[in-house]
C-alpha cells in the first residue's frame, strides 16, 4: 500500500470509528484491530 493510500485508509477509518460508541474496534485482520481514542486512530493486537 502506497503512504496515500495508506493515509485515505486511516482517514475512512477515522471517520467511521468517531461515531460509534467508546471502546469500539474495527478488527483489520484476525489479530490487528484499530481503535479511536479521542484524537486520532491508534492500533493494536487483537487477544481472541
Amino acid at each position: 500500500m502506497r503512504p496515500t493510500e495508506f493515509t485515505a485508509f486511516k482517514a475512512h477509518v477515522a471517520m467511521l470509528l468517531r461515531d460509534l460508541p467508546r471502546g469500539m474496534t474495527a478488527d483489520l485482520t484476525d489479530v490487528a484491530v484499530a481503535y479511536w481514542n479521542g484524537t486520532q486512530v491508534r492500533r493494536g493486537i487483537s487477544a481472541r
